[in-house]
């Protein structure tokens, strides 16, 4: 198949293509995240679509297990700083759980849709908002994944939801 960075331009502005594929990806997670760990790098290149169009997630390099032991504390945080939660480039550690995968779906859905980056082109601009716990993203007021963003773009996984059942 071909990563989602490939064919990204086949999503643009299609609200049903973008929601079907988000829900997929979220079944495959689900039982990942049941299992209290997080892959922490859900990215376009990280998702293959099979020629049937189901996506495949990979790269689970960097998957957390959120009940083993932390033998490093005090290292940057492992992340795709253009899909990484707030939490991620801030190197919060202790507040990364299963809604950082969350947030990174809505930086995937958003670009996707819109074709480019909700937060910045480039990783200071992106730090430089989250520091200032600032979310914000420009959107069309008819969008139907408006209320989607704004549950998974929360600058605190508290602010985000525990399932993407609204979606």
């Amino acid at each position: 198949g071909s990563s989602l960075q490939e064919i990204v331009k086949e999503y643009a502005g299609d609200f049903e293509k973008v929601k079907k594929l988000i829900i997929k990806i979220c079944s495959i997670l689900e039982p990942i995240w049941k299992d209290n760990k997080i892959h922490r790098d859900i990215k376009l290149n990280n998702i293959m679509i099979r020629s049937n169009g189901e996506p495949v997630v990979i790269d689970f390099g960097i998957a957390l297990d959120l009940g083993g032991t932390v033998y490093t504390t005090n290292v940057t945080q492992p992340m795709s700083w253009d899909f990484a939660s707030p939490e991620q480039v801030l190197n919060q550690r202790d507040l990364i759980d299963y809604r950082s995968d969350f947030f990174s779906l809505g930086v995937i859905a958003y670009t996707l849709y819109y074709q480019r980056k909700p937060f910045g082109d480039s990783q200071d601009e992106v730090a430089q908002k989250f520091t200032a716990k600032n979310t914000s993203h420009t959107t069309d007021i008819d969008c139907k994944l408006n209320l989607f963003f704004k549950e998974c773009f929360g600058i605190s996984p508290a602010d985000r939801p525990r399932d993407l059942s609204n979606l």
